[in-house]
């Protein structure tokens, strides 16, 4: 969630010192955040926190804020579905994130069943999404949870910043709530929305908060909604680089999304390195050779011209490396700005850019090209294990809307040293504003993997 507004003061965590973890809990680990399988015993069960007792909400509005990402119709329909039927609630959807808050005309639309379920679902999503009626053969939920894109549509608005004449947007919210009797607010977004609960949840707004990103990088949650779907497709893009690499002698520097934070870098590099993606299906696809990775884990620039110096010794005339959007190097940064979210303001492929033409000038790495891996992951089709986390976070979230526990969010975490998740729901209070930093171990973990085992 970003967008101009009044200037925020992020807090910092101070990183504590991660826990020593073996090499087999580390991968199993980055398996999980990745590919996380519901179907396995690796969660531990916990009791969802209660609010003051049974709630008394019986209309609740849904809406996503922020950049898009794969399984946010998974979310919609798993938190329409088990709304309407488990708890009775009336369900409102709200079109274009916090927007559809501030001006609601024509932006609030009762969810039914019909709308989410069967074939008149997916054609009027389809209508939504593509303008067209056509339905696909390959749709094997019968409803929306397997479709990309969002059917409520989302936006960049601040809710709570005020308009020229002075009026507060959170007033407007309030009263837009008042008006369609809302009692409560499910929030999808990523970590500026999720900042944005908060300043919402302060102002008295009763809501509870899931994480969707494709970054994974909302403070209180390993994994995110859309993540995994990101980290599939990317897996899968590795094998199209590498062939145009392979055909032309280039070596790629490919950018990937995250902001600050680069575990969907070393999600693609990993996954795509390990086949451990889906092609047609649950058809896992072949290795895929992927050179090494540059993330916020500082590294020397010069790194890059080693490595494809090594690589030609070994008769390698092409290859693929995977630069983070927030890669730091020891000896240079990108140029970057950020909003009042403390969110980079940079466009896609300008990090990959930057880094060839510093290549260019400083090593006459003639034969590498940029590329970006960008908005191609945010509209990928959701992946299976990414739609039962859906399903999953929305259970949670209605869990706690019907307990009355408000100011939450859902979200994994890792229990101790070991690789099994438990759902937790901290007080959105207690994380927002954090700054979620890369595991280390993780990083060595998949660059001994990519730089040890060239093909």
């Amino acid at each position: 969630m970003a967008g101009k507004g009044r200037s925020r003061t992020t807090k910092r965590s101070t990183p504590s010192r991660s826990p020593s973890l073996s090499d087999e809990v580390v991968s199993q680990r980055l398996e999980l955040i990745t590919r996380p399988d519901f179907s396995k015993n690796c969660f531990e069960k916990k009791a969802l926190p209660k609010g003051k007792g049974k709630s008394s909400v019986k209309t609740i509005g849904i809406l996503t804020s922020g950049g898009d990402g794969p399984a946010e119709n998974a979310a919609i329909a798993a938190l329409s579905q088990l709304g309407i039927e488990k708890y009775g609630y009336r369900i409102l959807g709200i079109s274009d994130g916090f927007k559809g808050l501030l001006d609601p005309q024509n932006r609030v639309l009762e969810i039914e069943r019909s709308h989410i379920e069967g074939e008149t679902a997916l054609q009027r999503a389809r209508k939504i999404l593509y303008c067209s009626d056509w339905l696909s053969g390959l749709n094997g939920y019968k409803g929306i949870e397997d479709l990309g894109g969002n059917i409520l549509r989302s936006s960049r608005t601040d809710p709570v910043q005020k308009e020229p004449d002075g009026s507060e947007h959170a007033t407007l919210a309030k009263k837009t709530m008042h008006d369609y009797g809302m009692d409560a607010l499910v929030v999808l977004g990523g970590n500026g929305t999720q900042c944005a609960a908060l300043d919402l949840h302060r102002m008295g707004i009763p809501l509870v908060f899931i994480p969707q990103s494709i970054d994974a990088d909302v403070p209180g949650s390993v994994t995110s909604i859309g993540f995994p779907s990101a980290v599939n497709r990317g897996a899968r893009e590795m094998a199209v680089f590498l062939n145009t690499a392979q055909s032309c002698g280039r070596w790629f520097l490919v950018e990937i999304m995250g902001q600050r934070y680069g575990m969907l870098t070393l999600g693609v590099g990993r996954n795509a390195r390990m086949g451990r993606y889906f092609e047609h299906g649950k058809q896992l696809g072949p290795p895929v050779r992927v050179d090494s990775l540059f993330t916020e884990i500082a590294r020397p620039m010069s790194d890059i011209p080693l490595l494809i110096q090594h690589r030609k010794g070994h008769g390698q005339d092409h290859g693929v490396l995977l630069i983070s959007e927030g890669v730091i190097f020891e000896d240079a940064q990108p140029p970057r700005e950020t909003n009042a979210y403390n969110r980079m303001l940079i466009e896609a492929g300008d990090v990959s850019r930057w880094v060839r033409q510093r290549l260019l000038t400083r090593h006459d790495l003639r034969n590498t090209r940029s590329v970006s891996l960008g908005y191609s992951l945010r509209g990928a089709h959701p992946s299976p294990h990414d739609i039962a986390l859906a399903q999953q976070l929305a259970a949670a979230a209605l869990e706690l809307v019907a307990q009355g526990a408000f100011g939450r969010m859902v979200g994994l975490e890792f229990v101790g040293k070991t690789a099994r998740l438990t759902l937790q729901c901290p007080k959105i209070v207690d994380v927002a504003k954090q700054e979620v930093t890369l595991n280390p171990q993780y990083f060595q973990h998949v660059r001994t993997l990519l730089e040890n085992n060239a093909s």
